[in-house]
């Protein structure tokens, strides 16, 4: 079952990713700003919603490291 859906998902990022470079392609033969101002502002957002996405994480992480003391085995089985 689970192979299906990720099979149906691949599948329509394939479909998706045919219909915009057909997309941006027409729009090129068209002289259209459009075919090229859209994806890189998607682009754009993607990336800023990402970055901003690594700042929250970063910033929401707890700096209590007390629990990760650990004391190091000696290596003698080397």
């Amino acid at each position: 079952m689970c192979m299906e859906r990720t099979r149906l998902t691949g599948l329509v990022l394939m479909g998706l990713a045919l219909l915009q470079a057909l997309w941006f392609v027409l729009g090129l033969r068209r002289q259209s700003y459009a075919a090229v101002a859209l994806p890189a502002a998607v682009l754009m957002l993607v990336l800023t919603g990402l970055i901003f996405w690594t700042g929250w994480t970063v910033a929401e992480m707890e700096d209590d490291l007390e629990g990760l003391e650990f004391a190091p085995e000696p290596l003698d089985d080397i």
